[in-house]
């Protein structure tokens, strides 16, 4: 609609993706996936994973997609996403790398009240409700996630509700809720611990 695109295409790959353990693959693989975006957008999560692992393929990748931004310039929008901190560790790999990355839009983490909305629109799309009581200790346990450097937002969300759903069957197995909470998640299946393990 407004140009910045020839097609309505869009290809996702995380930076993992573009690693191959063999030699020179890497470089292949990464401008085929480039190949397949031209024209649209190609986007990369987690990108940072790109320069994990210290096995030289994340800096093959980077490279070849450099060296593929000036080539392909205005045929492709790539799209770089991870977490603020490790996003720029990425970028200082290769000084080519900042200098080609025009636009930069950083999103705030999102705040207690909007955890817990995220919590409740999961919780209903698995045909549960949640009771105050359960947010009251869900935003106790959000208060202890929120401090550890590992801490994804919805992510985070994602897996507590995991966790909760699982409890809340083991509650209703043993007969520690009623009938009429069987789709409803109470104080009983919220743990304001973490469990995470080494924690």
């Amino acid at each position: 609609q407004y140009g910045y695109i020839m097609e309505n295409k869009y290809i996702e790959v995380d930076g993992n993706f573009l690693k191959s353990s063999t030699p020179g693959n890497t470089a292949v693989k990464t401008e085929l996936v480039i190949r397949e975006a031209i024209g649209g957008v190609l986007f990369i999560d987690e990108a940072y994973a790109l320069m994990e692992g210290n096995d030289g393929y994340g800096e093959e990748a980077i490279a070849t997609l450099i060296k593929q931004m000036e080539d392909q310039r205005g045929r492709f929008i790539l799209i770089l996403a991870g977490y603020t901190r490790n996003m720029k560790q990425l970028l200082s790999v290769n000084p080519g790398f900042e200098s080609r990355i025009q636009e930069y839009l950083n999103f705030p983490p999102y705040t207690v009240p909007e955890l817990k909305q995220i919590f409740l629109v999961m919780a209903k799309e698995k045909q549960f409700e949640v009771d105050e009581t359960a947010l009251d200790l869900l935003e106790i346990r959000l208060g202890k996630e929120m401090a550890l450097p590992s801490f994804g937002n919805a992510r985070t969300i994602r897996s507590i509700l995991e966790e909760s759903l699982s409890l809340h069957a083991v509650n209703w197995m043993n007969h520690r809720i009623s009938e009429s909470d069987h789709y409803r998640l109470t104080s009983i299946d919220i743990n304001t611990e973490l469990q995470r393990k080494g924690i």
